[in-house]
């Protein structure tokens, strides 16, 4: 592989872990000049260093005599992919080690050159005789210390697994559209062109990938046959109780996978009206002209719907707000080093605004869906509860089993809870009066 896909590696590690930028942003950044191996080269690499960045530099700093200075620090992130290619890949690791050297000096940081030699080839050694990443510990030294506590106030008999199934990679899980084909006729489809997968113990839409492809190589992608999306996202829109003649608001729609699995429940109902920021919509409209599908697309902000709605109510309601991605650290690893021990009440004040908001829009006798990727009971149970205790015309829907753990006003799934992300529903009723 050349050096340029480990520069560019390197340049992404650097990108979120010291400058707080977005994973996704800093991919879109230093790949765009790679071959397509060299892009998937870069990204594992990017995802790796990423996602054992704590973990990693913990070590570092416990080898190095003094810090890098700030100038330097770019040589955490050699040091850091050149790590996680020790530990996970089989490139033969001399090679590595001079690689790094090499990028080292590419960075224009000769001086370090001996350094990185040194600090590596002692990893070798330890290496040999402990396998650090597949510890408890090793584990938990890969996320900030508040993150851990956080999750452990909230769910203290399950958080060793939940820090375990967030530093995994991903499933790749795909929602069939039933209106042109079943899972299980896909499944068929797949076999034939030696793709292996199995069906979604929950979702009866979603086929998960035993190793994930290009989507893009799948067949009928391109006409909207399948989407991407994990398997407990597959699970909000089947509990809306779509009906035909109903209007149906996606009220933080973006990037429209919930939006198109509406339609493809319900192809009878009356309309759906998807709602974003307008920098959050160009996605979404190239998965609309994908699939072949047709919404309202409105560009607005739900706090402002004086501004959009004209007077308009709808029978059901999505709102997946906005949160900490807590739920989605796998996915999005740079989550962990981009979140802030406040964020989760911040989101939380800001969920209830929405939630209030969106029940204004919704007629008497409809349903609406609150979910978020979060697994922060601010920002689920208790947000659900402080709503249902100031909606006096509110009430809490019981929602199926397979949701996940039962709480006082909805379930809440954790990350890797049957193969799926961490993830939380509650379903409130609108009285009629």
């Amino acid at each position: 592989m050349k050096n340029s896909a480990r520069q560019a590696a390197v340049r992404c590690v650097y990108a979120v872990c010291e400058a707080g930028d977005s994973l996704d942003d800093a991919l879109s950044v230093h790949n765009t000049n790679l071959s397509r191996e060299e892009k998937s080269f870069c990204q594992a690499l990017s995802y790796g260093g990423v996602r054992w960045y704590l973990a990693y530099r913990k070590y570092l700093d416990s080898r190095l005599k003094k810090p890098f200075k700030p100038k330097d620090r770019i040589l955490y992130a050699v040091l850091v992919t050149a790590l996680y290619q020790l530990d996970d890949t089989r490139h033969a690791q001399h090679a590595i080690v001079n690689e790094a050297v090499a990028l080292s000096k590419s960075f224009k940081r000769q001086w370090a050159a001996g350094l990185i030699n040194a600090i590596l080839r002692t990893y070798i050694r330890e290496f040999e005789t402990r396998p650090l990443n597949h510890s408890t510990q090793w584990v938990r030294q890969a996320y900030p210390e508040w993150m851990v506590q956080q999750f452990n106030d909230a769910w203290p008999e399950q958080i060793d697994v939940i820090l375990a199934a967030s530093q995994a990679r991903p499933p790749m899980t795909l929602r069939v559209d039933t209106t042109q084909s079943s899972a299980r006729a896909y499944l068929e489809v797949l076999d034939k062109q030696n793709i292996q997968a199995v069906l979604c113990q929950d979702a009866p839409q979603g086929i998960t990938l035993t190793q994930p492809q290009s989507v893009e190589t799948l067949p009928g992608f391109g006409t909207g046959l399948i989407s991407v999306q994990d398997e407990s996202a597959q699970l909000a829109a089947e509990v809306l109780d779509l009906l035909p003649g109903q209007q149906v608001l996606d009220a933080c729609a973006a990037p429209g996978g919930k939006s198109l699995h509406i339609l493809e429940i319900e192809p009878g109902i009356a309309g759906l009206s998807v709602l974003d920021f307008p920098d959050r919509l160009p996605r979404l409209r190239e998965n609309f002209k994908r699939a072949q599908r047709q919404a309202t697309i409105i560009e607005g902000d739900l706090l402002e719907a004086g501004n959009w709605s004209d007077g308009m109510l709808y029978d059901r309601i999505l709102l997946d707000a906005p949160c900490t991605g807590t739920g989605i650290i796998r996915r999005h690893p740079d989550i962990k080093l981009r979140r802030q021990p406040e964020n989760g009440l911040q989101f939380a004040k800001k969920q209830l605004e929405l939630l209030r908001q969106a029940w204004r829009l919704l007629k008497p006798g409809g349903k609406l869906l609150y979910t978020t990727c979060s697994i922060l009971p601010a920002e689920n149970e208790l947000c659900a509860a402080a709503f249902a205790d100031i909606t006096d015309d509110a009430k809490t829907l019981v929602l199926p089993e397979k949701l996940g753990m039962q709480t006082a006003h909805g379930r809440q799934r954790l990350p890797g809870q049957h193969g799926g992300d961490g993830f939380f529903y509650a379903l409130f009723y609108k009285d009629e009066i």
